[in-house]
């Protein structure tokens, strides 16, 4: 990782992916001041992900695989934005 003098923080993608790895991540690492949301339906994921699938070849970006993908979203990640939603530190 390379950091620039000037940095006053981080981004991380893609994590936390749930809500007790976000609460043990702000108690011994850091503190979030924002968590940034990017508030898109499941039919335009799914859409998106397919896209990939073309230009990257990636096996598992099939339809069946997305599907069960969103489930997870839905059932684990969709509660830390609702999480940090509560702290007023969501961004969408």
């Amino acid at each position: 990782m390379v950091k620039s003098k000037d940095a006053k923080g981080f981004l991380i993608d893609g994590y936390p992916r749930d809500v007790v790895q976000g609460q043990k991540f702000e108690a011994e690492i850091w503190e979030c001041s924002l968590v940034v949301y990017f508030d898109v339906s499941d039919a335009t994921m799914t859409k998106r992900l397919l896209g990939r699938a073309i230009t990257s070849g990636r096996i598992d970006d099939n339809e069946e695989t997305i599907k069960k993908r969103l489930v997870t979203f839905h059932s684990q990640t969709k509660p830390v934005v609702d999480y940090y939603d509560q702290k007023k530190k969501l961004v969408t």
